[in-house]
């Protein structure tokens, strides 16, 4: 009798001790998930951002391309001729750029927050149903209704 309440409070103390850990790991995680939420946040408004700059920067070399362009003097037609072509060819380059840029922030996101979201979905199941069920098999052992 004596052995069989040792055991019963054995398996309480795994269970407890289980949940504990349980618990510990699912707020590291959860701690972890509010992180990447922020830092998701933080890459979006820098999505955005850059894509305002890109937009002011296209207005402005647009107008100075405009700027260039009425100039009515002969000879600086070449000059206005170059002056567009290096404005076209620093637009695209900075299009580019901008665009390796987002594609490096956003490229590992959908896996990441994915495979991360499972993980914590799977913990929370095994957390939720595992200690339940232990629960209620040290409960129903014959030795512990006393």
């Amino acid at each position: 009798m004596g052995d069989s309440c040792q055991q019963c409070t054995h398996l309480r103390t795994q269970l407890k001790d289980s949940e504990s850990i349980i618990a510990q790991v699912l707020s590291e995680v959860t701690t972890k998930t509010n992180i990447i939420d922020k830092l998701v946040l933080e890459n979006e408004q820098l999505k955005h951002n850059v894509q305002e700059l890109n937009l002011r920067l296209k207005s402005v070399i647009d107008d100075k391309m405009k700027i260039s362009v009425s100039l009515d003097n002969k000879k600086d037609e070449q000059a206005n001729i170059l002056a567009q072509n290096v404005f076209t060819a620093f637009h695209t380059e900075v299009d580019f750029a901008n665009q390796r840029i987002l594609d490096s922030i956003f490229s590992d996101e959908k896996t990441f927050d994915d495979s991360l979201l499972k993980e914590v979905r799977s913990a929370r199941k095994l957390y939720s149903g595992k200690s339940t069920t232990r629960e209620k098999q040290i409960e129903s052992l014959p030795m512990c209704h006393g």
